[in-house]
């Protein structure tokens, strides 16, 4: 009897903290939309600043964001065969660091 209290009350511990944890950060909907808007979505909301951006060999202008406190970070590109002023939400994830010259800046 005692092991299944103990094993209910484990049970209920880790949902309420998985639900928390997936509350506590930015929902990504991917798809296109305009720069400005974009840009809005990244300074206010995700609060990701702009890391790298770079013209593919391919093309498009891939731009990636990271916010350094919590290491959620976004990559969107601008197509060539879009309109310039749209950018697509292409990847996000809620782990991620900024490394350079082999050591972790944040």
């Amino acid at each position: 009897m005692n092991k299944s209290i103990i094993g209910g009350l484990i049970a209920i511990c880790l949902f309420t903290f998985n639900v928390s944890q997936s509350h506590s950060q930015v929902p990504t909907k991917m798809g296109c939309q305009s720069m400005e808007k974009g840009m809005e979505f990244f300074k206010s909301k995700a609060k990701e600043g702009m890391l790298f951006r770079g013209l593919s060999q391919k093309g498009h202008i891939t731009l990636i964001f990271l916010n350094k406190l919590t290491g959620s970070w976004s990559a969107s590109v601008i197509l060539p065969t879009n309109d310039p002023n749209n950018m697509c939400l292409v990847d996000a994830g809620t782990t991620g660091e900024l490394v350079l010259d082999d050591k972790l800046v944040w």
